[in-house]
């Protein structure tokens, strides 16, 4: 049998373990699509508006856009003229909830501007979780870009809030709380609090080019959304503090 200290060391390297891997903030029950149930044969071309794929309401406008699949991921294309986005209506979405997207950015996008939408989760209302990309000060051939906060309650600032390499994979993830309050992570690790202001419940779940000056490609890996999953490595420190309060108390009772 264990000793208290003895599981308290325990539940260190599990969670050390645990907190090396990568981590999935959003447990899937509302809504999750890793684009794996589709081929070539769902693809978007230029000036498809309206076009369901899946749960997706798939919508392309301009000559140089358009959205494609490849059974792993979908990539959108936007090339100086038009949008190419993705938008899935009539999400119930709880008090409480998480949205997560797993991307990467390439091209460029105009500095200052909220050009891509890495997910709006209340693109026909106030009230949801808006993050999104946009060029840095480096401008267009910068190899870098800001993570950005939206604002999907109407508030007309972007608030940079990382800056991030281009053609590399993250995770981002907001939890939006019933108190208006929104926890932003990056790869698992909380980088910023937000709020929103309106109390309108979000209605879909929407990511893609907004901005006519795009010039690049937004590739997802998956999209999530569902409650929200403490991250391995944080409900391992919870443990361990329990179980340091139970060793105390055994040696308080000798």
């Amino acid at each position: 049998m264990l000793r208290a200290h003895q599981c308290l060391t325990v539940a260190v390297l599990f969670g050390m373990s645990q907190a090396a891997q990568a981590s999935l903030l959003s447990n899937n029950s509302i809504f999750f699509d890793d684009f794996s149930s589709y081929s070539a044969a769902n693809n978007v071309p230029n000036n498809a508006t309206n076009t369901a794929v899946g749960p997706w309401d798939a919508y392309s406008d301009g000559s140089n856009a358009g959205i494609t699949f490849d059974g792993n991921v979908v990539v959108m294309r936007q090339q100086s003229s038009g949008n190419a986005r993705l938008r899935s209506p009539g999400i119930v979405f709880p008090a409480d909830y998480a949205a997560e997207v797993r991307f990467n950015l390439t091209g460029s996008t105009p500095t200052g501007a909220d050009a891509w939408e890495l997910f709006d989760t209340a693109r026909l209302g106030n009230g949801g979780v808006e993050l999104g990309a946009a060029q840095d000060a480096g401008g267009p051939g910068s190899a870098t870009y800001n993570l950005t906060w939206g604002a999907g309650d109407g508030i007309p600032v972007i608030i940079p809030l990382q800056n991030l390499t281009k053609g590399t994979f993250y995770t981002v993830t907001g939890h939006k709380k019933s108190d208006g309050s929104v926890d932003v992570y990056l790869d698992g690790a909380l980088i910023s609090t937000q709020s929103v202001t309106a109390p309108n419940t979000p209605i879909d779940f929407f990511m893609g080019s907004t901005h006519g000056a795009v010039n690049g490609f937004l590739t997802v890996d998956y999209v999530s959304v569902g409650n929200f999953v403490p991250e391995p490595g944080s409900m391992a420190l919870s443990v361990m503090a329990g179980l340091g309060l139970l060793a105390f108390a055994r040696r308080k009772r000798r």
